[in-house]
């Protein structure tokens, strides 16, 4: 039944009036509505399991990809306008039908122009397995040949340099335990070329984060089954926050991001650098429209790491 159920609410603008998205399937059949302020039906489609193109992903990010005050939507590895519905572009379309679990925009500062990072777990003989795709869908670089991609992000390490994570697995299993990832490959990559990268740790179950508001990434490892370190980008330990980081984001009013954990005791709780300071390159980051969307439409649950592409 999970191919099925699968729910998601998201929002953006068309033109600054609000449009609520709701949308069903990440597998198989998917659907999804658009509804105006006073909740009258603004445009809905269906996109039989059958269809041409990629299925859905655990990620549903909403961004004006071309700048005409017109927010769209990245449906797996779709390009949806909010005004319509219409889809503008559908990546890779005629030779991957798979789900993609990660859908990540990344603004190239440089040029002002969004990419589209994205990793594929289904249809595991399809290359690549993990691609860069520009404002219109084309492919920027492709790698990794086959195998089952699960979990990655992208992460600022400078404020020129991003670099881009995936992981690769041989199975998994989910219990009253946790989720377990067995036979895991990781792979990191610049984000602009395509070309190997490394850091000095493991980067599985890490999430990005600025803790210290200096505009680029720390790194907490605390989803679930994680251990709840914060590291710098050398890997050092700065602190622990005791529990399983479930979300990042500029939550309170105060300098740099915060972690948002919760613990065996029941409780939930917001961590922040007490010392932070957020820098200009951190305030642009901030303030940005697809910053706030996002971290908003990330309460549903999705999106856990959408915003770390800005």
């Amino acid at each position: 039944m999970s191919h099925c159920y699968r729910n998601f609410i998201l929002g953006g603008f068309v033109h600054g009036q609000p449009v609520l998205v709701t949308a069903q399937g990440t597998y198989t059949d998917m659907y999804l509505q658009a509804w105006r302020p006073d909740m009258t039906l603004r445009w809905e489609i269906a996109i039989p399991a059958d269809a041409p193109g990629a299925r859905g992903s655990h990620m549903c990010p909403v961004l004006d990809i071309d700048g005409d005050g017109v927010d769209e939507v990245l449906w797996g590895e779709r390009c949806i306008s909010l005004d319509d519905g219409t889809e503008k572009w559908c990546a890779d379309r005629d030779t991957y039908r798979g789900h993609s679990d990660i859908v990540q925009p990344i603004l190239d500062p440089a040029t002002n122009r969004w990419f589209v990072y994205t990793i594929r777990e289904s249809d595991g003989n399809v290359s690549p397995r993990v691609a860069l795709f520009d404002d219109r869908g084309r492919r920027v670089w492709g790698q990794v040949d086959k195998g089952h991609m699960d979990m990655g992000w992208t992460a600022r390490l400078s404020e020129e340099k991003r670099i881009v994570m995936a992981i690769r697995i041989g199975a998994k299993s989910c219990g009253p335990d946790g989720r377990f990832h067995q036979n895991r490959d990781e792979f990191l990559f610049d984000a602009a070329t395509g070309r190997p990268a490394t850091l000095p740790f493991c980067v599985y179950q890490t999430l990005p984060v600025d803790i210290d508001g200096d505009g680029c990434h720390e790194f907490v490892r605390g989803i679930p089954g994680g251990n709840g370190d914060v590291l710098d980008r050398q890997g050092n330990t700065l602190g622990n926050v005791g529990g399983t980081a479930l979300f990042v984001g500029k939550f309170l009013d105060r300098p740099g991001e915060q972690i948002l954990s919760y613990h065996p005791d029941g409780l939930v709780r917001f961590w922040a650098d007490l010392r932070a300071h957020d820098s200009d390159l951190a305030r642009r980051r901030f303030t940005h429209p697809f910053y706030a969307h996002n971290l908003r439409n990330g309460i549903s649950g999705s999106n856990t790491a959408v915003i770390a592409g800005l």
